[in-house]
């Protein structure tokens, strides 16, 4: 579910391209047509349901695989699976600091990756999936 997610997301950011190109192809043409106009709103609009829906099935498999046992931390002393399992979703824009934090996880070459932003939230990435290298799953609140 989660590749096929992430399909529908790159083609949707693909089909976005597109008609911004469009856009720009018909105000050159001076014409007056608003497919690439309808077309750059619904794959825009795609784009950030599918953002959200990837983030949280990735997030729910996360939650899901500590809590049976499948995913175990490695000793560390930033977080353990009570603070992962509180984790939160959140659509704000995020400004990373230089700082990366890696947990190995039991499960194969995988790992949590927590990067801190300007606002003192720890955001997670994990590294099964590409679109979670690249995006936060969500971000955790540790007291």
């Amino acid at each position: 579910m989660i590749l096929f997610l992430t399909i529908l997301y790159y083609l949707s950011v693909l089909i976005g391209v597109i008609s911004l190109l469009l856009i720009i192809y018909e105000a050159f043409k001076k014409s007056s047509s608003f497919k690439g106009l309808a077309l750059a709103f619904i794959s825009f609009s795609g784009m950030f349901i599918l953002d959200y829906k990837i983030s949280q099935s990735i997030r729910y498999e996360v939650i899901k695989d500590i809590k049976s046992g499948i995913l175990v931390l490695e000793k560390n002393q930033i977080l353990n699976a009570k603070d992962i399992i509180g984790i939160q979703y959140s659509s704000q824009k995020k400004y990373f600091n230089d700082n990366k934090f890696f947990i190995k996880v039991s499960a194969g070459n995988d790992s949590l990756i927590l990067k801190k932003d300007q606002n003192s939230k720890i955001w997670l990435f994990y590294t099964k999936y590409y679109f979670s290298k690249i995006h936060p799953i969500g971000y955790l609140k540790i007291k």
